[in-house]
């Protein structure tokens, strides 16, 4: 997006972060008010000495972005890219709904699904049928990635044990279901006899993990990329406790999906469209049991069988790309500066 942008702009880069000494002299989580002061301060200066444009990213500069919605014209609205929803308090405070609404209605906006401008809609009042819907697929660099990295391990291992590692992106991250994960897992093995493994990649490991998980850590997103597919099964919850993961559009999933791994899921609505044959939904409420249910059916399904569906997903490998969606986001931010 940024290289469409660019493309189409006529002033040249300010990197403000590298203005930011409070960022970079203090420790993360230290005087974050102030922090935020001096972003805000900086990235104000720079709005007054350049014409052009507002694009605002969620709701990181919400005041300049009020500020700015206010004072333009309908030919310098700003865009604001809400690749987030809205906090819970914003929808049940009155002034807040009424500011969000007024800025909804004088920006071009951007999401990351349909369900969520439709949750948008429904929650402020407000006509979004305007707004551009750019989908969180991989780029193409991440895909060649995961292509090749999938080639790499498909040629070392075989279809069982393949199917037998399951891959959890993310690490011990809250509401992503990993201990639980885990614990279904470790039933599991007991149960049907069969060494099941866990692929912990990325992230911060357990605190204490049984021997049958195994935990990257903290590692570059290159190497999550090529960690990530090798297992035959991938693991993608969101706790559905809040509107933002409800409507969740996890690059993991697609990451998943363009490996072809089986990738389970709870029902998000904003994923509904994608019923793919190796996707598998399980019922949240049921967690536990369901989740048990459906590896268990996966692995007397694909008991005997000669490979895992990974064996075709190159077909599927240019479905899932974030650059297919630029020459519509190109129109469309064209149309929104005239």
């Amino acid at each position: 997006m940024f290289g469409v942008v660019k493309a189409l702009s006529s002033n040249g880069c300010d990197f403000i972060e590298r203005r930011l000494r409070l960022r970079r002299s203090l420790p993360s989580g230290r005087l974050v008010l102030l922090k935020y002061v001096e972003l805000l301060g900086l990235s104000a200066w720079f709005l007054v000495r350049h014409r052009g444009r507002r694009w605002f990213a969620n709701f990181d500069f919400l005041p300049l972005q009020v500020l700015s919605t206010l004072f333009s014209r309908r030919r310098t609205r700003p865009i604001w890219d809400l690749h987030e929803m809205p906090p819970a308090f914003v929808m049940e405070n009155l002034f807040l709904r009424l500011i969000f609404a007024f800025l909804l209605k004088r920006s071009h906006v951007v999401v990351c699904n349909k369900a969520r401008r439709d949750a948008l809609e429904l929650a402020f009042g407000v006509s979004l049928q305007d707004a551009l819907i750019l989908r969180n697929y991989p780029g193409k660099v991440a895909r060649q990635q995961l292509v090749e990295a999938r080639k790499n391990h498909i040629a070392v291992t075989t279809p069982r044990e393949d199917l037998l590692t399951i891959v959890i992106v993310g690490g011990d991250m809250p509401g992503r279901y990993v201990e639980e994960s885990i614990q279904a897992i470790a039933e599991l093995r007991s149960e049907l006899g069969l060494d099941i493994r866990v692929s912990l990649v990325g992230g911060a490991p357990l605190a204490s993990a049984p021997e049958f998980v195994s935990s990257t850590g903290f590692i570059p997103f290159r190497e999550l990329v090529a960690r990530c597919v090798k297992g035959g099964i991938s693991l993608c919850f969101y706790r559905m406790d809040t509107l933002n993961n409800v409507l969740c559009e996890p690059n993991r999933f697609y990451q998943g999906l363009l490996a072809g791994q089986f990738v389970i899921t709870f029902a998000h609505p904003s994923l509904e469209q994608f019923k793919p044959p190796q996707r598998r939904i399980i019922d949240e409420a049921n967690f536990h049991r369901s989740l048990k249910d459906v590896l268990d059916a996966l692995f007397v399904e694909r008991n005997g069988v000669s490979s895992t569906p990974t064996s075709g997903f190159e077909a599927v490998s240019d479905s899932f790309v974030f650059e297919k969606q630029l020459p519509d986001f190109r129109q469309w931010l064209l149309r929104a500066c005239q």
